[in-house]
């Protein structure tokens, strides 16, 4: 804790030592500051007459170690997505490096399943599923995901006998994987996008507009859209601060 007291000037013109501001700095045990507290007094005939403070938070950034994600600061849903995402526990990513997360990197199909299922907090099916896919080795990171999300209807592959852990993972193929995971609610029976009519991500799409996750451009839905890092943290960090966690 410390107090630093200076003279300033405001636009009117005033003897600069008439003025003063105090600014109150307080910091949490690992030394990362929490607020600034500024007050305002100005002497009249040597009396100092003291205005209210204006506290001012400070944010103790997580993740300001990442040199690649300034076109997010902080107040910006990405921003926030991306803490969350690496301060969560279990963490849902580290990065890329020990400097970079790498915003724009398309995601894969087997790094999209292994961010909800350490979103849901990296379980293990007790029964492992009776299902191979030759794009999906126990070494992989993404075994224990697809397993998960094999089990629970989450994601069942291409039909031919892969995954797709190795493929980019779209829009369509995320936010159905989300609406999956969330039980495949029942929905309002509305179409939002001008694209979707009956396709197999429809649930999906609709889910994701009416819970306020992915709104789409100029009314369509744009179900090829690669999704970028930056993109699939950001709708996890929306479906879970809007709705798991709110259950």
């Amino acid at each position: 804790k410390g107090v630093v007291t200076f003279a300033y000037a405001s636009k009117d013109t005033i003897n600069a030592e008439t003025a003063l501001a105090s600014i109150d700095f307080s910091l949490k045990q690992d030394g990362i500051p929490t607020e600034i507290v500024v007050t305002t007094s100005e002497r009249n005939d040597n009396t100092a007459v003291e205005e209210d403070a204006l506290v001012i938070p400070v944010h103790g950034c997580k993740i300001s170690h990442f040199t690649d994600i300034d076109q997010y600061p902080y107040g910006t849903i990405e921003h926030e997505a991306i803490e969350w995402a690496y301060t969560h526990e279990p963490q849902i990513t580290v990065g890329t490096s020990a400097t970079t997360f790498d915003p724009d990197e398309v995601v894969t199909k087997g790094m999209a399943v292994f961010f909800l299922w350490a979103a849901a907090g990296k379980p293990v099916p007790e029964v492992m599923p009776d299902v191979s896919f030759t794009d999906v080795k126990e070494e992989n990171y993404w075994y224990m995901p697809v397993m998960w999300a094999y089990s629970n209807g989450i994601a069942v592959g291409n039909g031919d006998g892969t995954f797709g852990a190795y493929e980019s993972c779209k829009r369509a193929h995320v936010l159905q994987m989300f609406y999956a995971a969330e039980g495949k609610p029942e929905l309002s029976g509305e179409n939002h996008f001008n694209d979707v009519t009956d396709n197999w991500y429809a649930p999906g799409a609709n889910w994701a507009y009416e819970k306020g996750i992915e709104l789409g451009e100029d009314g369509n839905f744009n179900a090829d859209t690669p999704c970028t890092r930056v993109q699939v943290v950001v709708y996890l960090y929306k479906y879970y601060s809007q709705i798991v966690e709110k259950d």
